[in-house]
């Protein structure tokens, strides 16, 4: 299981899957895998500039409806997670995006 985990060939695969079974909701960001970059060893990926789901000013100066958003609600914003075709996807914090 470690093994897998480390590999980031793999890492980048399920990034682009995750983020296409996200493909058009703009309330959820991924960053880019950068491929010409990346090796089984080493994961580079764009930024993805966006507020911490715990910036609670900060997503409410930005219009985000914390009680609307499965991502930053306040009974999940700790450890969301959502299920896609490739299995469930826990957005780390702090950096997710909301």
């Amino acid at each position: 299981m470690i093994a897998k985990e480390l590999d980031f060939a793999r890492e980048a695969d399920h990034l682009e899957a995750i983020a296409g079974n996200f493909a058009g909701n703009a309330e959820i960001g991924f960053p880019l895998v950068v491929r010409e970059l990346s090796t089984p060893h080493v994961l580079v990926t764009s930024f993805v500039d966006g507020t911490k789901a715990t910036d609670f000013a900060a997503l409410e100066a930005r219009g985000v409806d914390r009680a609307a958003s499965p991502w930053c609600a306040p009974t999940c914003r700790a450890s969301s997670s959502a299920r896609t075709s490739t299995g469930w996807a826990s957005p780390p914090p702090p950096s997710r995006t909301c």
